[in-house]
């Protein structure tokens, strides 16, 4: 009865050391995307490579895995194929991957970030589902299409009563994409004017290239009691781009009509010159020539140019013509400016002359206007002195919060005439997260010269509670162009903003507690090593995993997921051994930033092997003692030294129950916790 008492407390000393169940997929590979030095710049409409590296982070081959670019990219879905097949990733292999693709021209100038979809199976047919954010940099110069009637083309000669002819509108799309399903309807025609002749109001033009032209003709005829006179005609113009967008136009056109009340004179506009692109800031010339065509002298005829807002007048717009004779010719020259905010697109204008035959009166005057298209191109370059960021570095694709880095600027002054200088150069950030390092938020640039490159360095530190994400940094440049002015022709200051973009990431911190090894381990028995570890940074660590390396173990790894800040976890996992001396082994941690950076900890340890105590033929511990220290022994009764014994194997055991039990308790209360947040 004795002998048993001792043989229980054994086997619930076995008992006590069954494994603790983990709720762990051991057989998940883990793949994770390699960083780069930087976030990759592509062009919107032009085509590229999007390069990507993955690598499996564990000792499980992934098979059969579809990738795909997926959520709200800059490519093209019509004609980009975003989905590559790879057979197979192996345990701590890398494979890279290249995507042929084009940038919509829609594309926006700005930082994207969407989702690279993985699907794969493991070695035993389990199917997995993964999702990585990706990056990439977008920097849009594309212009849309931009329709205008540049010229309008009637007869030679202005419409008389009872005549028939053509008006030609020549469409042109100054823009860089193509203008497709053009509708074109004109309108105010009437009794006293113009009159379609056989033919509609509305036509439509299947497409007109990006910066080509397209001739549209409308057939017309002169009212029988048509009146002297400039008649303005609205034409609309409705259209889409290659990719559906929409766009509405309006412009106006200018007939002149020779009723049955004039004198006979006859003045002609003819051979209007403008610049085929006018460029914003850059005075240009509106020329046209006078033509007195009729057989009577022009008293007078006084020229004068009507444009939109966006425009300024250099010189007086109105110039007076006398006494042009019969058959003379006249040239008269108009100085306009676009201003310096003016975009890119097609606007209308007119020259307007009002004339006076010898001998007649003011009552008398006849008035006949042209058609101007002014076209500007606000991308072109100018004599304007531009200054742009047209490169930065930080030293790699983040920072730490809190700690300080070296920004590296690269300023272009793009203008191929003009310099600048007195430059002041201001930096502002979100939140001030950014801020200098022993100096100014300022700093002096004495100059620029034309097209050339100035590098700047300045070190800046991150605010130590800044966010996980990347952030706006705003560089405002006001200066003076090379003679000293400050302001342009419209009294605006010579400024220029740019916003960079520089990823912020908070330093991961991994703590761990002492780690829990038993002194003595017998050969073939289970024994436990036990960790408590905490995140003491200020950001989640992602996908956190512990592994066990060295002894034998069913349960090696332990896979946390994402380690949020100021948490504690515990890992523990039953091991083996199968011979007796002393052996190395250890607990790598492996971890995630927000950036998809990983980290790696390790946790060293020895541990110690011996024979497991043998037990003769009655179930009495055999503890070869020395027979020259023998111990006396009572007649009757358990032995003394089989009580002592049992009673430490007693306490041992329940001290085991107790810490064990209380570890799980511990454990199972930060799982709870974990799922009520």
């Amino acid at each position: 009865m004795k002998k048993s008492v001792l043989l229980m407390i054994m086997i619930l000393i076995v008992n006590m050391m069954l494994p603790v169940s983990m709720a762990l997929d051991m057989n998940q590979p883990y793949i994770v995307l390699e960083g780069t030095e930087e976030i990759q710049v592509m062009r919107a409409g032009e085509e590229g490579t999007f390069k990507l590296t993955l690598k499996n982070e564990t000792y499980n081959t992934a098979l059969y895995m579809d990738v795909e670019l997926s959520g709200e990219h800059p490519f093209r879905t019509d004609l980009n194929n975003l989905t590559q097949y790879v057979p197979s990733v192996e345990v701590k292999k890398s494979v890279k991957l290249e995507f042929d693709v084009e940038v919509s021209p829609t594309a926006q100038s700005k930082l994207y970030e969407f989702d690279l979809v993985l699907n794969y199976v493991n070695a035993f047919g389990t199917v997995y589902k993964q999702t990585r954010k990706v990056y990439v940099k977008i920097e849009n110069n594309t212009v849309g299409p931009i329709l205008g009637a540049y010229t309008t083309v009637g007869p030679e000669y202005v419409f008389k009563p009872g005549n028939s002819d053509a008006i030609g509108i020549k469409l042109v799309n100054s823009g860089t994409m193509v203008a497709k399903d053009i509708i074109l309807k004109i309108s105010g025609f009437g009794v006293n004017n113009l009159m379609l002749d056989k033919d509609v109001d509305t036509k439509k033009v299947v497409m007109i290239g990006k910066e080509s032209s397209e001739f549209v003709y409308f057939n017309v005829v002169c009212a029988p009691k048509a009146k002297t006179g400039i008649y303005p005609y609205k034409v609309e113009a409705k259209y889409i781009d290659e990719f559906g967008g929409t766009y509405e136009k309006e412009f106006e056109i200018y007939m002149s009509v020779e009723g049955n009340d004039t004198s006979g004179a006859e003045l002609a506009i003819k051979n209007i010159k403008v610049p085929e692109v006018i460029v914003p800031n850059e005075p240009f010339e509106v020329s046209c020539e006078l033509v007195n065509e009729g057989d009577i002298l022009l008293e007078k005829a006084e020229a004068s140019i009507e444009y939109p807002s966006e425009f300024t007048s250099k010189s007086t717009s109105k110039k007076v013509v006398k006494n042009l004779k019969p058959g003379a010719t006249s040239i008269v020259t108009f100085n306009l400016m676009a201003k310096s905010d003016t975009k890119s697109d097609s606007y209308s204008g007119y020259i307007s002359v009002k004339y006076i035959a010898d001998g007649d009166t003011e009552d008398n005057a006849q008035t006949i206007q042209d058609y101007v298209g002014l076209i500007v191109d606000g991308s072109s370059g100018t004599s304007k002195p531009k200054l742009i960021i047209e490169n930065y570095e930080y030293g790699g694709e983040h920072v730490l919060a809190g700690e300080p880095y070296n920004l590296k600027l690269f300023i272009k002054n793009t203008s191929t005439a003009s310099d600048t200088k007195n430059i002041k150069v201001t930096l502002s950030s979100e939140e001030n997260v950014f801020t200098p390092v022993d100096s100014s938020s300022s700093f002096f640039i004495p100059k620029i010269a034309a097209g050339e490159i100035y590098e700047h360095n300045i070190q800046l530190k991150t605010k130590i509670d800044a966010s996980v994400k990347i952030y706006p940094l705003t560089i405002k440049m006001v200066y003076e162009d090379g003679k000293g002015n400050a302001y342009d022709a419209q009294e605006k200051p010579f400024e220029e903003s740019e916003a960079l973009s520089v990823a912020v990431a908070q330093p991961v911190r991994l703590e761990t507690a002492e780690l829990i090894v038993p002194f003595e381990n017998y050969v073939g028995q289970p024994f436990y090593i036990e960790q408590e570890f905490y995140n003491m940074g200020k950001a989640t660590m992602y996908n956190t995993m512990v592994k066990l390396e060295g002894p034998e173990s069913s349960s090696s790894s332990y896979f946390v997921g994402n380690f949020e800040a100021g948490r504690s976890e515990y890992y523990s996992a039953e091991a083996f051994a199968n011979e007796e001396g002393t052996f190395e082994g250890k607990l790598v941690y492996t971890f995630e930033d927000a950036l998809g950076n990983v980290s790696t900890h390790e946790e060293p340890f020895n541990y110690t092997v011996v024979a497991a105590p043998a037990f003769d033929e009655f179930g009495n511990m055999d503890f070869n003692m020395n027979e020259e220290f023998p111990m006396e022994e009572p007649q009757s009764g358990l032995p003394v030294t089989k009580i002592v014994i049992g009673v430490v194997a007693l306490v041992v055991v329940v001290g085991v129950f107790i810490i064990r039990k209380r570890r799980k308790k511990r454990k199972l209360k930060m799982e709870l916790e974990a799922l009520d947040e």
